[in-house]
């Protein structure tokens, strides 16, 4: 339903109803481009997270279960004196 005409009826009045229209509806349009772009973000940085937390798995468990060896070994010598 197109209400242009309708609104053109009531002159200066419906020409600013009709530029209000126009810039709320651009306005939503820029905050809701805005919130995808914000919404991308998030999720690759959250995918970035994950990639860091496996290498950090990947990389640290395996010397941290060497030095608890270590330290371990360490106690059982020094119960052993």
């Amino acid at each position: 339903m197109d209400t242009t005409p309708i609104l053109a009826q009531y002159g200066a009045l419906g020409v600013m109803v009709i530029f209000a229209g126009f810039a709320v509806r651009t306005l939503f349009q820029r905050e809701t481009q805005a919130h995808e772009r914000e919404k991308e973000r998030a999720d690759r940085m959250e995918a970035e997270v994950q990639r860091l937390n496996a290498v950090i798995q990947e990389k640290m468990l395996p010397i941290l279960h060497e030095a608890t060896k270590a330290i371990s070994d360490a106690l059982q010598e020094q119960r052993r004196r």
